[in-house]
C-alpha cells in the first residue's frame, strides 16, 4: 500500500449529507405539506428522529387551527343573531385558542421561535448592539 501525502492527510474528506426528515405516512396531505414547510425552514439536521412526535402534533396542530379559521370565515352575521349561532361561534373561537396556544408550545419545545434560540450570551450582544442612549448616561 503505497504512502499517503500530507495533503490527502490533512483535507478533510466528505460530509455525510444528513437528509431531512420525510413525512409520516400516516398524515394526510395538507399535514405533509405543512410538514415539509416547516422542515425546509431549518437546516436539515436541526429535527432528528426524537423529535418526530412534537412535529407531527405541530402539523396536526396548525392543519386544525386552519379548520377552524375556514369554519370560523363561513359564519355569517345572521347566524351570529341566533342564539345557535353565537353558541358556534363562542364554541369555535375557543377551539381556535387552544389549537394556536398549542401551536406555541410545540414550536417553543422545537426551538422554532426566535426567543426560544437565544441563550443568555448572544442576549447580552443583542442588548449592547441595539444602540441607543443607557439608562445610566442620563443628563438632565
Amino acid at each position: 500500500m503505497p504512502r499517503r501525502s500530507v495533503a490527502s492527510l490533512t483535507t478533510p474528506g466528505a460530509l455525510p449529507i444528513r437528509r431531512r426528515l420525510e413525512p409520516p405516512d400516516h398524515l394526510t396531505v395538507d399535514q405533509s405539506l405543512r410538514w415539509t414547510v416547516i422542515t425546509a425552514t431549518k437546516p436539515s439536521d436541526w429535527f432528528t428522529e426524537d423529535s418526530l412526535g412534537l412535529l407531527t402534533e405541530l402539523v396536526r396542530a396548525e392543519s386544525e387551527s386552519a379548520r377552524i379559521a375556514d369554519e370560523l370565515t363561513m359564519l355569517q352575521s345572521a347566524d351570529l343573531r341566533t342564539r345557535e349561532g353565537m353558541s358556534r361561534y363562542t364554541q369555535l373561537a375557543k377551539n381556535a385558542d387552544l389549537w394556536s396556544k398549542a401551536q406555541v408550545n410545540l414550536c417553543r419545545a422545537l426551538r422554532l421561535t426566535p426567543h426560544s434560540q437565544i441563550g443568555p450570551k448572544s442576549a447580552a450582544t443583542s442588548s449592547r448592539r441595539a444602540g441607543g442612549a443607557k439608562p445610566w448616561d442620563f443628563t438632565a
